[in-house]
């Protein structure tokens, strides 16, 4: 931007000067600086209106009509001062005045039009693309459907949702499938397998407390698209459990009459920070925890009061439990410094494809409990006959499908770097008698050097940004496994991973997704992968 605002000084300059030496000064009055003066202080202005809007989106219209009206006035007072210093007679105090003025608003208009509006319709700029501000719909498209959240469009958590869910998988399909081709040729994908459930699926939410606005009443829910401060409601949520959001309404109902504010993250001031919810499909419980700063007591905020709130809740299910959690973090983080129970249990009990798993509020559990079997139905078909055979499932969370592979494998081994929840894989195991799993805490990156077995298969389900750079290859090199089925929420972050091992001699045969995110852009894809030199070393066996 500074180019822009040399550009204006020098044209500024050379156009004050054109002016003065063209109108006599006894008449319009006019010197270089002035003119230069407001084309400087006009790129000043916008400055830093643009610098205020990306640091605090979303609350800026106030602020920035104000600074325009600011920068109005403070032209008029210069000229008005300017044309009282040169003593100017009544008309030709006005003509001066009306003459200043109108340069003064051809450069804001031109600036505006040329430079600041442009600058509006791009929101981010890339190497490889502009993300732009949708700014007017002219036409509703004809598949769009009545939307039934007040906050969609405002909340970036269902942006599919006026979309027809047939036509939801269908775009997902068609973008999936351009993407997998980039990591890999010949190979089948067998398509999208659409999610049991599209409205109220997801079994954990975690719900911010803030304003809607700037100096508004205390809010509940997700962060506003495009905002770390501006919450949206979470009333008419689609994606939430009722049982969830009847209690989310009641907690923030509770606060709201007791005054109790959110924590300011940037000034460190305040008492509310988050709100977790955690339900079960298969057995109805719910387990609420208040996460607070230590700047207020259970007593000030009357938790007991509300624990008697939540317990009298027309539940569909059951509350399982009611945890007190304190964060007191500089960093905008959900973590439990010191957690207390309330009342219940600080757990709930979830089933899949016939097993129990025991899920607490910090572990890693898929969110769409139905979804999730389908999922990892797909998994089990991948990886196919596991009879004697050794497993690694890196990256297993709370070991969902190391158990589910355990009964017919002879050994499987996960890891996972969240030690809770290996505690919890563990216990899940036990709780499913399995004796034939164990699991490690610890990263991935690290272990795979100790882990002494050879695994026959290897199952990947990392974080959302894939797999880590320098352990990929310890992976692929130092095991050879003969086969990998790889397990992704993130399509570009599997693309990237597939490209590194194909370097290693592994080959994508097919993949299959499964819509564990409905009404949302995310989607879970399913891929196998096999070692080529085992293939070819077979079939030269075979000759």
């Amino acid at each position: 931007m500074w180019q822009v605002a040399l550009l204006t000084v020098l044209v500024g300059g050379i156009g004050g000067w054109v002016y003065y030496s063209v109108f006599p000064h006894h008449y319009f009055g006019g010197y270089p600086l002035i003119p230069a003066f407001f084309l400087v202080f006009g790129v000043f202005m916008i400055n830093m209106v643009e610098s205020c809007r990306y640091r605090m989106p979303g609350r800026m219209l106030q602020i920035y009509l104000l600074m325009r009206v600011m920068r109005m006035l403070a032209s008029i007072i210069v000229m008005l001062v300017y044309c009282v210093a040169v003593r100017e007679e009544a008309k030709e105090f006005l003509l001066t005045f009306i003459a200043n003025y109108l340069i003064y608003l051809t450069y804001d208009s031109w600036f505006f039009f040329t430079f600041e509006a442009n600058r509006k319709l791009k929101k981010k700029k890339r190497k490889e693309k502009i993300e732009g501000i949708l700014l007017e719909i002219l036409e509703k498209s004809a598949d769009e459907t009545a939307c039934l959240c007040e906050w969609a469009g405002k909340c970036g958590g269902c942006l599919y949702q006026t979309l027809p869910y047939e036509k939801q998988l269908a775009i997902k399909e068609t973008q999936i499938k351009k993407m997998l081709d980039n990591g890999g040729t010949d190979y089948t994908f067998e398509g999208i397998v659409s999610s049991p459930v599209v409205s109220g699926y997801r079994n954990k939410v975690e719900l911010t407390f803030g304003d809607s606005y700037m100096g508004g009443p205390l809010a509940l829910g997700m962060h506003q698209r495009g905002s770390f401060y501006d919450i949206a409601g979470i009333e008419t949520c689609q994606i939430m459990t009722p049982d969830m959001r009847m209690a989310a309404i009641a907690v923030l109902d509770h606060f709201l009459k007791l005054n109790i504010p959110f924590y300011h993250r940037m000034r460190h001031e305040g008492v509310l920070r988050h709100l977790l919810l955690r339900s079960s499909a298969a057995t109805g419980e719910l387990l609420v925890a208040v996460v607070a700063s230590s700047q207020a007591d259970a007593s000030t905020m009357q938790l007991a009061e509300l624990t008697e709130k939540l317990k009298a809740l027309p539940l569909e299910g059951s509350l399982a439990g009611v945890l007190h959690i304190i964060n007191d973090s500089l960093a905008d983080v959900v973590q439990s410094d010191h957690t207390e129970v309330l009342y219940g249990k600080d757990w709930i009990t979830e089933k899949l494809l016939g097993l129990s798993f025991c899920v607490t509020l910090f572990s890693f559990f898929q969110t769409n409990s139905r979804g999730a079997e389908l999922l990892y139905q797909t998994v089990r078909d991948y990886i196919g006959e596991t009879n004697q055979k050794v497993i690694f499932d890196l990256y297993s969370g709370t070991g969902t499908i190391a158990q589910i592979l355990a009964p017919v494998a002879k050994h499987v081994t996960g890891v996972e770097i969240v030690e809770e929840a290996v505690e919890a894989a563990r216990v899940n195991a036990k709780l499913n008698g399995l004796d034939n799993c164990s699991f490690i805490a610890g990263d991935v990156l690290k272990v795979v050097d100790d882990l002494t077995e050879k695994p026959d298969l290897i199952v990947l389900d990392p974080p959302r940004d894939g797999i880590h750079p320098k352990a990929l290859p310890k992976i692929a090199a130092r095991t050879r496994a003969k086969k990998i089925v790889y397990i992704s929420c993130k399509p570009t972050s599997l693309v990237r991973d597939l490209v590194e091992l194909q370097k290693y001699g592994y080959k994508m045969i097919r993949a299959r997704s499964v819509d564990m995110f409905p009404n949302t852009g995310q989607i879970e894809t399913v891929c196998e992968l096999v070692l080529v030199e085992d293939q070819q070393n077979n079939q030269q066996n075979d000759q």
